[in-house]
């Protein structure tokens, strides 16, 4: 009850707003319609003949702009976890539970050890663990980052495979043989990266791959 109360004056004094135009709406991570309607975009990505031998589609829920953009450098560079509540949202508006009914693990690309103690968190994770669970889908963190990469926004693609070839393994211990495998990210730009971590999840044995993004920038 006193939760109930507390609540109550919390959206009194400091209504919820729509994280995109600041209209007011019902509660915290809820959108004003339009602003809804404007950022959800999913699409299917065009890949390249050599990553559809390793991943079979990659759809992304928006485009790499405006708010979807904001939210994005918000919550990896700026650490503002407070964007998560729409950005969940944004997933279950988007996302209907029972398109990856026959997905049997959801996989994070990770993040190497030192960007994950100096960001505090994967934003793989944040954004998608809590989507997975509320479709009743098996999350797991399968994936080791064996390389500390080099930032990509300035690579070419050549640049960028290789700096990625060989930057992922399988946890050891894991079985994922027979398996059919969702992998997410924040961002899809030229495809490399997910499809390193498709080659090493092919190599031990998924069946079947498949992409999800927040976002693309391709």
């Amino acid at each position: 009850m006193l939760n109930t109360i507390y609540t109550t004056i919390v959206d009194f004094l400091f209504p919820p707003h729509c994280p995109l135009c600041g209209a007011y709406v019902d509660t915290v991570g809820a959108w004003c319609p339009a602003c809804l309607d404007q950022t959800i975009q999913v699409h299917k990505l065009p890949l390249s003949i050599l990553m559809q031998n390793d991943i079979s589609m990659v759809r992304a829920v928006g485009r790499y702009r405006g708010g979807m953009k904001k939210f994005i450098q918000a919550l990896k560079y700026q650490k503002k976890l407070a964007m998560l509540p729409a950005i969940h949202t944004l997933l279950d508006v988007a996302l209907p539970k029972t398109e990856f009914a026959g997905v049997d693990y959801v996989i994070p690309v990770p993040l190497h050890r030192k960007k994950l103690q100096a960001r505090g968190f994967n934003q793989a994770e944040k954004i998608f663990h809590p989507w997975a669970d509320g479709c009743q889908l098996t999350w797991l963190e399968a994936l080791i980052r064996c390389r500390d990469t080099n930032p990509q926004y300035k690579m070419t693609v050549m640049e960028r495979r290789i700096n990625m070839r060989a930057a992922f393994s399988l946890r050891k211990g894991l079985n994922v043989r027979g398996k059919k495998i969702l992998l997410v990210d924040d961002i899809f730009t030229t495809g490399i990266t997910i499809q390193e971590c498709a080659i090493v999840l092919k190599q031990a044995g998924a069946t079947r791959i498949s992409g999800l993004t927040l976002a693309s920038d391709a």
